[in-house]
């Protein structure tokens, strides 16, 4: 998992598309020298954190800091701490050096901000969280255990040759090895301008009355064996709809988050264990939306039963469908914390586009557009798209890594905001999943919409 996140950012080293990165409000009273020292604590007693990337014999490799990097200190008014992040999300993080950032903020009144930014190389978003939450344990007294996620790593290197779990192994190492994907995978909207890292955000509205109509659907019409699955199933049919509308593509591959956790060890884990798997998707003509709805739920059905941590095939997506229903991360021990996840404004060019739904708490949530800039037109002069296609090839760059992904975005919300009411008379997959397929694909249901 490692290698390939830091094969990506090799290839783009001024690029900070590995960026994970946090802002926390603490609203209350916050000693900043004891949260330095807590978050020390927890880095000294996790392997993972004081990783640096060096070069030896021409191989890179991993090697631990001695001791933790000590947080910077800043002072700046809480109304412009938001944008100071925003920018400094932007920085790639220097794996050479340590593979995290962190900056505790002052404000002038009294409030305290925590901005925590870890390269993708040794976190993931579950991972992220754990680190907060134990720093949050350590501030208040509680000594952090020791874990070591490299010795976790080494046990999927040498898995166990007997059993059932080998058994579920060798199949999903078996089915991707015979997985024939979709032609032209990753070059739906790709242009000529080759691979970029640079990535625009733009929000989809969500207005309530599309959530809530959205959300009721799901635990009736569109109910699936779990919330964060429904809402991932709703979103890849969507998409996929989405993509066969702009490009007339039949067949296409989008990606699945997947984060790996479906045991007490691995739920531990501090580290990056989130892989991303692909699920096939085939638009069939006199489809209606319940009809492809249903398709998708079975394939996604079908990615998980065969989503086995280390067995993720290295492959292109068209579009990476995240949900992450639980994005809040509480209070900080007896302190209340408003925790939000910030955009660094590049991806890996082979996501050419990525879906996000972010719910921080029950009456907050969040739907985002991630368009790559060597995706910001589509390229095929599909009849519903051929006119804007037209006009986007005479037009400067930054027009087209800004103006196409806003259209993109406002296509969504329309197709997003139909969709969560259509009704018609087809029937859902969710109780036509047999027991078998329950019973594989169950452990994976929660784990569909992890964040990256």
């Amino acid at each position: 998992m490692q290698r390939g996140l830091w094969a990506s950012q090799r290839r783009h080293p001024e690029s900070p598309l590995q960026n994970m990165a946090l802002l926390s409000h603490l609203d209350g009273e916050v000693d900043p020298h004891r949260l330095a020292a807590a978050f020390e604590q927890v880095v000294r007693a996790t392997d993972v954190l004081r990783s640096t990337i060096v070069t030896e014999n021409g191989q890179d490799t991993i090697r631990l800091l001695p001791e933790p990097r000590p947080s910077e200190r800043v002072e700046l008014d809480r109304q412009d701490v938001d944008q100071w992040a925003t920018e400094r999300a932007a920085l790639p993080i220097n794996m050479r050096r340590c593979g995290y950032d962190s900056v505790i903020i002052t404000h002038g009144d009294g409030t305290t901000s925590w901005y925590l930014a870890l390269h993708h190389v040794i976190t993931d978003a579950t991972a992220s969280a754990a680190v907060f939450q134990r720093t949050a344990a350590a501030y208040f007294g509680e000594a952090p255990s020791v874990h070591s996620y490299y010795s976790w790593a080494k046990t999927l290197a040498s898995p166990e040759t007997t059993g059932r779990a080998a058994k579920r192994r060798a199949k999903a190492v078996a089915h991707w090895a015979g997985r024939q994907a979709p032609a032209k995978v990753g070059q739906l909207y790709r242009t000529r301008r080759g691979s970029s890292p640079v990535s625009v955000r733009h929000p989809v509205p969500l207005d309530p009355s599309v959530t809530e109509r959205a959300a009721t659907r799901l635990t009736t019409d569109y109910a699936m064996l779990s919330d964060d699955l429904a809402w991932t199933t709703l979103l890849a049919t969507t998409t996929a709809l989405l993509l066969h509308r702009l490009s007339g593509a039949e067949k296409m591959a989008l990606g699945l988050p997947v984060h790996n956790r479906s045991d007490a060890e691995t739920r531990e884990v501090i580290g990056p264990v989130m892989e991303v798997f692909p699920v096939d998707v085939s638009v069939e003509a006199g489809d209606t939306y319940r009809t492809l709805h249903q398709r998708v739920g079975r394939s996604i059905m079908t990615t998980l039963r065969h989503a086995v941590v280390g067995t993720a095939p290295a492959v292109e997506v068209d579009a990476i469908i995240n949900v992450i229903a639980r994005a809040g991360l509480g209070s900080f021990g007896s302190i209340p914390a408003t925790t939000q996840w910030m955009h660094a404004g590049a991806a890996d060019p082979s996501h050419l586009m990525r879906l996000q739904f972010t719910s921080y708490d029950a009456d907050q949530s969040e739907l985002a557009l991630d368009l790559n800039a060597a995706g910001a037109d589509l390229g095929h002069g599909h009849a519903c798209d051929q006119q804007d296609h037209q006009r986007v090839g005479h037009r400067n760059t930054a027009h087209q890594a800004n103006g196409l992904p806003r259209k993109r975005a406002d296509h969504y919300h329309e197709h997003h905001a139909h969709k969560s009411g259509q009704r018609d008379q087809l029937d859902n997959t969710a109780g036509e999943q047999n027991e078998d397929q329950q019973e594989d694909g169950r452990g994976n249901a929660r784990q569909a919409g992890a964040a990256t």
